[in-house]
């Protein structure tokens, strides 16, 4: 995100600050997103599997 950045502003047209806050948003959305589920693969690898109804983890 960080990086187009300076892509953005160099850019020959022109956005409006409403449409660079909403890409700005998704793009961070889709970066925790990604994150999440690979900390979330990485716990169930470690852990294994356990139902999403289970009140107790063996």
């Amino acid at each position: 995100m960080v990086v187009l950045w300076p892509l953005l502003l160099l850019s020959p047209f022109s956005l409006p600050g409403i449409a660079l806050a909403i890409f700005l948003l998704l793009a961070a959305e889709l970066c925790e997103a990604g994150y999440l589920y690979k900390q979330r693969s990485r716990l169930l690898d470690v852990h294994g599997l356990v139902p999403v109804g289970s009140r107790e983890i063996q």
